[in-house]
């Protein structure tokens, strides 16, 4: 055989064993690549845990306080043309909270209130809020004393000691 022959030889193996090294190396960076992907996902999840604990637990403090919120501490004020802005600004922040879709506690509600509370901020008089707004506040208290033993379990769940 001439030597050009076994040059030919030499290199198709040099070709075949660099394929295969290529070959075991792009499995090794698949492998790699899956790990990290998964590593990726996992944080992604528990980013999204930690996130929905810190909501389900600041609607929980929000909705306890309106839970215990006297009603005519709250509405009469209105009578006579002012706000407890404190108490307001929890209803406020409970608001941009609830998930009325899965929450107990009916947006209809906490909006009726709110547009109460944005009238007495504007000045105007509200002569009949105990008659027309007590029943609304306690369905929203007793609805939300629901939804507290829920998010309750919720946050029980979300803990990352359990995993």
């Amino acid at each position: 055989m001439p030597l050009s022959d076994w040059a030919l030889v030499g290199a198709s193996i040099g070709l075949v064993m660099a394929t295969v090294l290529l070959a075991f190396c792009t499995w090794a960076l698949y492998k790699a690549t899956r790990r990290l992907s998964v590593i990726e996902e996992r944080r992604d999840q528990e980013e999204a845990r930690r996130l929905r604990r810190a909501r389900v637990g600041r609607k929980l403090e929000l909705a306890e306080q309106v839970v215990h919120m006297p009603s005519e501490t709250l509405l009469k004020p209105l009578v006579l043309g002012g706000i407890p802005q404190g108490m307001v600004a929890v209803f406020r922040k409970l608001h941009h909270h609830l998930d009325f879709g899965s929450d107990k506690v009916l947006k209809e509600d906490v909006d009726k209130l709110l547009l109460a509370f944005d009238g007495a901020n504007r000045g105007a008089t509200y002569p009949d809020a105990i008659k027309d707004l007590e029943p609304v506040l306690k369905r929203v208290q007793e609805r939300l004393s629901w939804d507290l033993f829920n998010w309750r379990n919720e946050l029980v769940n979300l803990s990352p000691e359990l995993e």
